[in-house]
């Protein structure tokens, strides 16, 4: 269940081993915030790399998957839906960057 708050959006970013690419992801995100009412959360599948801690530098939350078997890209999103502030879900891959992320953002 979703919590009532003022947050418009909330990015999800599925993740699993992405420390060379997320970073940037969520850094071009963060130059964002001022602008738009949104919360990034990382729905992490169980990294062995240094994605984790990247993540939690950036972001507002990361779910780390903990089970021995292996997490979808769908199940990552839908984990991270649940753990959102807000009910509009944005869904973006690490490795992604969008060439223009103020209008990119403003669509939501």
């Amino acid at each position: 269940m979703h919590s009532t708050s003022n947050i418009n959006f909330s990015i999800i970013i599925p993740a699993l081993d992405e420390e060379g690419v997320i970073d940037n992801l969520l850094k071009i995100l963060l130059e964002q915030k001022e602008n738009f009412n949104f919360e990034i959360i990382v729905s992490d599948g169980g990294s062995k790399d240094n994605t984790i801690a990247i993540s939690r530098q950036y972001a507002d939350k990361v779910v780390v998957w903990d089970r021995d078997q292996y997490q979808t890209i769908g199940g990552g999103r839908n984990i991270g839906a649940d753990q959102a502030k807000s009910q509009n879900f944005v869904f973006i891959n690490a490795d992604t960057l969008p060439k223009d992320t103020f209008n990119f953002l403003k669509k939501y």
